[in-house]
């Protein structure tokens, strides 16, 4: 009725108004995808409507459709132009609704995955009541524990093999901490044979979860069973406080066994949680709660029609995940691909209406408490050796609603390689068969687990399995508390491949791999309140001006929607002092000389050399300029290695350490390039300078262009005294004062600074050189539109440096220097990012603004000293000494370098 009167409400809205757009509510677009009514979607979209058209919070109908998990909608609409990655206000959630390039599942072909949402309470609604108690004569279905359905016909178990269980792939996490004799099941500690410890945490990678922290903590994990020995070791602490409505089948609110039960509830309560406390085992998920439930008629069987009542009560206790390591008796007539609806209903609820059409009311209330609480139910295949599992594994297939909250587990060999059978095991596991699309693989013999008594056993059987994959569902929970149908998928989609590649109908999505399952996809999103940004190669590579930038910690997204912190600051790059003084340890005390040679009387060159040795001739230089006069003005053209520093200045510098320290702090910022002058003399003092550079402002030789700058300077000139002024630009392509913003944290690709400098040198005597300069800069920077960085304010920066050089008599010559390098004095950065959430809790965005200027001023203070001891041996000795290192106050670094060289 309620699909029939939504139809009719669409329909009504189409009629005249296919095009129209509400600015105070939905479109009947909105209205359809909302409710997953596929034809009346198409029906719309064939009228022409505007499919990407907004509601007062901007919505589309593509965020519904997201927002409600219909995710064929959601495909149908991106296939006619619907906006992805679009940032969507629904019902109080905010979420960035992501392309569908890709299906969420693997569909069959004989039934419809997609979940539908007309026939149940919305998500995140309170559910109603229990449904009243079920009269015990003539309702209970005897089924017996771990036992499965049956299949056509022979076993197959086995048939194909791998070469072994998947290895452990993943580097950012040392889990050897975790890899304990408890985490091996020491079965010699306990009494059993210490050939036959159990590897099943090991196969599954369990280890790298705990590693990063995850271990179901805060998850409840429901064992409908035989009851459990609530007094064994091994649940200490790990009991639900509540117990009240756990025994199902006395009514004694006390889950333990009864005399004539077996101790099958122990062993898999055990396998999903038991304590991680040094003895004996733990459980897959040793963090989570457990809470057992005796639904158990008499030695090992069970009563499958108080499963309703179990779940409903555990879901009322708080449990999102369901273990239910039983089944109906299996045979090749009775399983998975033949029972009815109907037959179906009766088995999960003990009541049937004799309709495959129409649910009870049990039924509807069963499947309310399931999905609007995003439980996920986990059953045993069954152990007969059959090629489908058995008739309890089908509800998926008759009832959509609960794709997305049902896993069938069937049980592999105690290698992780192959499905057990008969032949090797003397039983086998059923395979995925029909469920495969949502079926699972894990160990399932040979596992030391607990039983009756405070001791301790072999588990097996795909009993034994099925809690390891509801240990794993409750680990992942744990990890990313995201929705039921998210939680499995992201299972699935990590699983290990066995067998045909691909979901195939042996082992469906293949062996649990909880390595894969938490550590971070290959498509890497950090969302902003706006969109995604895509995180790869995202860094900052800080520079001497910008050096103490925090980046806040902020969480990115993958493509299962799995969210993970990253810490800010450890995607930043600081300058490495002593690095650097290796690389200067290359260079330094060579031989560099100015020289110009006269073409004619208007035309020159000069060049700088040094006596390196180079494969490549044109290394060996570090300027070269060609000049030619006319009349009053001086036109050059030429090549330059240090931007920063005129052709005398580099030959001066050469002896220094740090050869930045008395360089132009803005021109500097870029490595080498091209450069054009014009020198105009306006009279026979005073000169009007320009200068254009355009080259790399990286040592990579392959980035011309990314860096250009233009200045002009007035320059008063008389004897041996220059005084200058200047005024200019330089434009930054990829940089920011010479740091690098890259990835989710990238800027934009021009960022002008204009400066003003003064710098004055004189020769107070023949063998005495005095030098001095003072920068000041504003920088305007531009943001990228793809960043988590939303804005930067103007950035005021400035520089200064002062120092002398003296010759001696006899070839010696010595010089000192203290400079103040390039400095942010004021700005600030914004940062937009996510801070918590995910897709289904709605994100929580948050704004930091970290300013640039460092906490202390950096000062340099740098002497040299060189001497021609004789004709073939050179003496040259470079200390440097910075106070405030890296702009941290109290920081000091002293380098020091001594050369002595000879000539043989």
């Amino acid at each position: 009725m309620k699909k029939i009167l939504l139809s009719t409400i669409s329909l009504a809205c189409l009629v005249n108004t296919a095009n129209a757009q509400s600015v105070y509510g939905k479109t009947s677009l909105m209205t359809a995808a909302e409710y997953n009514d596929i034809p009346a979607v198409h029906r719309i979209i064939s009228q022409g409507t505007n499919i990407n058209a907004i509601d007062n919070n901007y919505n589309t109908a593509y965020c519904y459709a997201y927002k409600n998990k219909n995710y064929e909608v959601a495909r149908i609409l991106e296939a006619n132009g619907a906006q992805t990655s679009r940032r969507c206000y629904v019902d109080g959630k905010v979420f960035i609704a992501n392309s569908m390039k890709a299906p969420y599942y693997n569909n069959s072909e004989t039934y419809n995955v997609e979940r539908s949402r007309k026939s149940y309470i919305p998500r995140f609604q309170v559910p109603g009541t229990k449904p009243i108690l079920y009269t015990l004569a003539g309702v209970g279905v005897a089924a017996a524990v771990g036992g499965g359905g049956g299949g056509g016909g022979g076993s197959e178990g086995g048939s194909v093999q791998m070469a072994g269980p998947p290895p452990a792939n993943s580097n950012d996490v040392d889990p050897s901490s975790f890899e304990t004799a408890e985490f091996n099941g020491n079965a010699g500690a306990v009494g059993l044979n210490e050939s036959f410890d159990s590897e099943f945490l090991d196969i599954m990678n369990a280890q790298y979860a705990y590693a990063r922290g995850y271990t179901g903590a805060g998850q409840k994990i429901a064992i409908l069973d035989t009851g459990i020995d609530i007094d064994h070791a091994e649940f200490t602490g790990q009991l639900n406080a509540d117990l009240t409505g756990t025994d199902l089948q006395s009514g004694d609110n006390n889950p333990d066994h009864d005399p004539l039960q077996n101790d099958h509830g122990t062993m898999v309560a055990s396998v999903a949680g038991a304590a991680k406390d040094g003895i004996g085992i733990h459980g897959v998920a040793y963090g989570a709660t457990i809470i057992p439930y005796k639904i158990g008629l008499g030695t090992g069987s069970i009563n499958g029609a108080l499963t309703d009542d179990a779940v409903n009560d555990a879901v009322a206790k708080g449990a999102t995940v369901i273990n239910m390591s039983y089944g109906t008796d299996s045979n090749s007539a009775n399983n998975a691909t033949t029972v009815s609806k109907d037959n179906l209903e009766f088995s999960y609820t003990g009541q049937r209406d004799f309709n495959d059409n129409t649910n009870t009311a049990s039924m509807n209330a069963f499947i309310s408490n399931v999905i609007t609480n995003e439980v996920v139910l986990v059953k045993a295949a069954g152990n007969e050796d059959y090629i489908q599992p058995d008739e309890k594994s089908a509800l998926p297939l008759h009832y959509n609603e609960f794709d997305g909250h049902f896993v069938t587990v069937v049980a592999l060999d105690a290698t992780g390689t192959r499905l057990t059978n008969i032949a090797n095991e003397g039983w086998g596991s059923n395979h995925c068969g029909v469920a495969k699309n949502y079926c699972l693989a894990a160990v399932g013999t040979a596992m030391v687990s607990a039983q009756d008594g405070g001791t301790y056993t072999y588990g097996g059987g795909t009993s034994a399995a099925a809690p390891s994959v509801a240990g794993a569902v409750a680990v992942v929970q744990d990890a990313f508390g995201l929705s039921a149908d998210r939680t499995l998928n992201i299972l699935f989609n990590t699983a290990t491949d066995l067998g045909v590649a691909g979901v195939d109908d042996m082992y469906g999505h293949g062996l649990v791999n909880l390595d894969l399952a938490t550590a971070p996809g290959a498509e890497l999103m950090a969302p902003n309140g706006i969109n995604n940004v895509n995180f790869a190669n995202s860094k900052v590579i800080s520079s001497g001006a910008i050096a103490q930038l925090n980046i806040p910690n902020f969480k990115i997204e993958d493509e299962l929607y799995r969210t993970f912190e990253i810490k800010g600051n450890g995607l930043r790059t600081e300058l490495d002092t002593n690095f650097e003084l290796a690389e200067r340890d290359k260079t330094y005390a060579k031989e560099v000389k100015k020289e110009t040679k006269k073409v004619n009387d208007f035309m020159s060159t000069s060049y700088v050399k040094s006596n390196d040795e180079s494969v490549n001739a044109l290394d060996t230089f570090e300027s070269l300029n060609f000049t030619a006069k006319i009349k009053s003005t001086d036109y050059s053209f030429g090549f330059t290695h240090n931007p920063g520093l005129s052709d005398d200045e580099i030959v001066m510098s050469s002896s220094f350490l740090d050869q930045d320290s008395t360089a132009h702090p803005y021109l500097s910022l870029a490595d080498e390039g091209f450069v054009a002058k014009t020198k105009y003399k306006i009279s026979d003092s005073l000169n009007f300078e320009t200068n254009v550079f355009f080259g790399d402002v990286e040592d990579d030789g392959n980035n011309l262009g990314r860096a250009a700058s233009a200045l002009t300077k007035l320059a008063y000139v008389k004897d041996k005294t220059n005084i200058g002024i200047e005024f200019g630009f330089i434009n930054e392509y990829d940089t920011l004062l010479g740091a690098k913003f890259e990835g989710a944290l990238a800027i934009g690709t021009s960022n002008y600074t204009y400066f003003t400098g003064l710098n004055a040198k004189t020769d107070l005597t023949a063998n005495l050189n005095l030098f001095a300069n003072a920068y000041l800069g504003v920088t305007k920077a531009n943001t990228a539109t793809n960043s988590l960085i939303t804005g930067m304010s103007d950035i005021v920066s400035h520089s200064a440096s002062a120092g002398l050089e003296y010759n001696f008599a006899d070839d010696k010559q010595a010089g000192f220097v203290i400079s103040q390098p390039l400095k942010v004095s004021s700005g600030d950065v914004n940062f937009d990012v996510l801070t918590s959430g995910n897709i289904d809790k709605g994100y929580n965005y948050s704004n930091f603004s970290q300013s640039l200027s460092p906490s202390a001023t950096q000062l340099d203070l740098q002497a040299f000293y060189k001497q021609q001891m004789s004709e073939n041996t050179k003496l040259q000795f470079g200390a440097l000494h910075k106070l405030n290192a890296g702009s941290v106050k109290g920081e000091t670094d002293t380098s020091v370098l001594v050369k002595l060289r000879h000539k043989f």
